[in-house]
């Protein structure tokens, strides 16, 4: 029996979740501490040829303590390696982030891992990926957010790399 990276990451983002809240009724743990965003900005990549290609993703962010966050993430890439035809990878990845607060700012540092999952080309195989982050969570008002990072991949384990650098909004639920 094969086990798929992404059966491993969703089952790993499960277990995080349920360790990221402590006590109480989740319910009422979920609504103070979840935030849905949307990035998107350059990617740096160096994969099968190099280049700079735009970079999109969804985060779902998880706090369990004011200075945990568990991420979930969807990222989207399309680009053109040397000679081939363009490649898109849909990036699922969890991550866990130390954050702290200095006013409406909330600076952080993570790591993470996820999986190269290839949905068009001629790749059909998942690639691991390792990934470090670091980036700032703006509070705009009780709800909504925005947010600057940077984000490195080692994709395959030191055999390609993805540097990107987005900026979004989000909703804290």
């Amino acid at each position: 029996m094969r086990l798929r990276p992404s059966r491993c990451l969703t089952g790993a983002a499960l277990i995080a979740a349920l360790l990221a809240f402590p006590g109480g009724p989740l319910a009422a743990q979920l609504s103070r501490r979840i935030a849905v965003g949307i990035v998107a900005g350059p990617t740096r990549y160096d994969l099968s040829g190099t280049g700079t290609t735009m970079t999109g993703g969804l985060r779902l962010d998880l706090t369990g303590y004011p200075f945990l966050v568990i991420e979930l993430g969807l990222g989207y890439l399309h680009y053109r390696p040397q000679g081939g035809a363009g490649l898109t990878y849909l990036l699922p990845e969890i991550s866990a982030q130390l954050q702290t607060t200095l006013g409406a700012a909330r600076p952080y540092l993570g790591v993470g891992i996820g999986v190269a999952e290839p949905s068009s080309g001629t790749i059909t195989s998942n690639l691991q990926t390792l990934l470090a982050t670091a980036g700032v969570r703006i509070d705009v008002d009780r709800h909504w957010i925005l947010r600057a990072e940077g984000r490195l991949r080692s994709v395959d384990p030191f055999k390609g790399s993805m540097l990107d650098v987005t900026a979004g909004i989000g909703r804290r639920f």
